[in-house]
């Protein structure tokens, strides 16, 4: 039987929308105005993250770098980091495009927060 090589594995963790159901009074807060109805967990799992960080950090160069997009203010916060709320659609685009290219697995949690859950489900 062939011996497995060791080999390192990085796990990159992120989330969108507020993971809260209760104010810091312990009251539901789920369906109220300011809570979001949404939470998304992500995670990327790799073993290459400084190849894939050059070749983010190269497209951002090559982003912040182009006359094309000088003149749009977002490029500001481009110039700084990708966010897809942020950037242009054309950003978004090329940004997907890599990620096309890169070694990396990923798996994602959509939860849908329901009021009707969390009162019925966790409180008396």
């Amino acid at each position: 039987m062939k011996k497995a090589k060791p080999r390192r594995t990085w796990f990159f963790v992120d989330e969108s929308g507020d993971p809260s159901v209760y104010d810091r009074k312990g009251k539901l807060i789920v369906g109220q105005p300011g809570c979001s109805p949404i939470l998304i967990l992500g995670l990327i799992e790799t073993q290459a993250p400084e190849r894939q960080r050059q070749a983010i950090l190269a497209l951002q160069q090559e982003v912040v770098h182009d006359p094309y997009f000088h003149d749009f203010p977002s490029i500001k916060r481009t110039a700084v980091a990708f966010h897809a709320k942020d950037d242009l659609p054309e950003i978004r685009y090329q940004f997907f495009k890599l990620l096309a290219t890169l070694d990396f697995r990923a798996q994602f949690i959509v939860a849908r927060k329901i009021e009707s859950v969390f009162r019925n489900s966790f409180q008396a």
